[in-house]
């Protein structure tokens, strides 16, 4: 009986070590899964943040439509978004438009109505004269491209992006704009103090110096504030607007940023982070 008591009192004790191992297990878990919460990278944003821009090819139109950007006639070779729909002009359009396609390239695909206009005498002798102009146009710009690119331009604007990037550190940006800004406002509050106290001749001369010196380096940081903040909020237009400009400078321009080293969506980024730092 002495041994069967044992062991009734000895299950309670087994039951209660196991509960208190599951409970440490339970809490290790939970402490290893926070820990691979924090140190797991910030979610980068949605494709969707993107403005999404216009795939344009040529279309021969052989009946007249019209131009989303300008609402002149189009007829014969156009442009034509493959995503959307949008027609316009592969330069000059009506109304004093100078070049339909790059406007259209410039708004994404997020609006684009279509336009329907009215037929006046005259209006496709007009527009094909202004085609003629356009082509004119987009050849020059081709060859200029072509030879500036032949006379290693392009290859000299790679090697200057490749060495700011080598030696871009943000640890070492930051620091210099927090020096400059230090620097920046010790020279502005000691010059108006002693201009101050060596112009005034008054009994509180002081005191008015203090109070001028104070005033003008309030000044300082509201003007570096109100740019710091600019260059955040074109940074975020930049940043969001990126494939935009990119096919805009591809199609028109004939250039690819990446040819020149530029990366548009880690530039605007960067941006960002230095306007928040000095924020």
């Amino acid at each position: 009986s002495c041994q069967g008591g044992t062991k009734g009192a000895a299950a309670p004790v087994t039951v209660t070590m196991a509960s208190s191992t599951r409970s440490h297990a339970s809490t290790a878990d939970s402490a290893i899964s926070l820990l691979q919460e924090v140190r797991s990278p910030a979610p980068q944003p949605p494709l969707a943040s993107f403005v999404t821009p216009h795939t344009l090819y040529e279309k021969t139109y052989l009946r007249p439509k019209w131009c989303s950007i300008c609402g002149g006639i189009l007829l014969g070779v156009a442009a034509k978004c493959d995503k959307c729909g949008l027609r316009c002009h592969l330069g000059y359009g009506r109304g004093g438009h100078q070049d339909c396609r790059a406007e259209a390239l410039l708004k994404g695909c997020e609006s684009c109505p279509q336009t329907e206009g009215n037929y006046k005498f005259g209006d496709v002798t007009r527009q094909k004269i202004r085609d003629a102009r356009s082509r004119a146009r987009i050849l020059v710009v081709q060859e200029a491209v072509a030879e500036q690119r032949s006379l290693g331009k392009f290859s000299e604007l790679s090697r200057y992006a490749d060495a700011v990037k080598a030696v871009w550190n943000k640890t070492s940006v930051r620091c210099v704009f927090l020096l400059a800004q230090l620097i920046s406002t010790g020279v502005l509050a000691f010059v108006s103090y002693f201009a101050v106290r060596i112009v005034a001749d008054t009994g509180n001369e002081h005191s008015l110096a203090i109070l001028q010196a104070a005033a003008l380096v309030g000044l300082l940081l509201l003007i570096e504030l109100v740019l710091a903040g600019a260059l955040h909020v074109a940074a975020a237009r930049i940043r969001r607007h990126s494939k935009v400009i990119e096919v805009f400078f591809s199609s028109v321009v004939k250039v690819d940023l990446s040819e020149v080293g530029i990366d548009l969506p880690i530039l605007a980024e960067e941006s960002q982070l230095v306007a928040s730092f000095a924020l």
